[in-house]
């Protein structure tokens, strides 16, 4: 049997026994950090999201007998591991922001990475 003492479970059952996805899965996932949890549990199309908080164990999890199997020992969830093989983003064209160079000069401070100053 798995530990699940320091587990987080996430997601919405629907009548079939899937997973589906849940709304807010960024600030749960980080409060569960907070609090000291390790491991996540949630469905597998928040997986990525969960993924940008840092120190925890993301397991996507499809249905829940795929969870129930895991917990007992059976064939084991893997964790997941964001895909950083995608390479640089492509090369973006600002033209057709127009009129809002506030927004232009977000767009591009946020893109080279550093803070804007009043």
């Amino acid at each position: 049997m798995c530990d699940t003492s320091r587990a987080v479970f996430l997601g919405e059952l629907s009548l079939d026994g899937t997973l589906r996805h849940t709304p807010g899965v960024l600030p749960m996932v980080a409060l569960a950090r907070e609090k000291g949890f390790d491991t996540v549990f949630l469905p597998g199309v928040d997986a990525p999201e969960a993924s940008l908080v840092d120190g925890l164990e993301i397991i996507p999890v499809d249905s829940l007998a795929s969870l129930m199997a895991h917990l007992r020992g059976e064939p084991p969830l893997m964790s997941y591991k964001p895909d950083d093989t995608l390479g640089p983003a492509p090369e973006s064209d600002l033209s057709h922001v127009r009129g809002q160079e506030h927004v232009r000069r977000a767009l591009e401070v946020a893109a080279a990475g550093a803070t804007m100053c009043s």
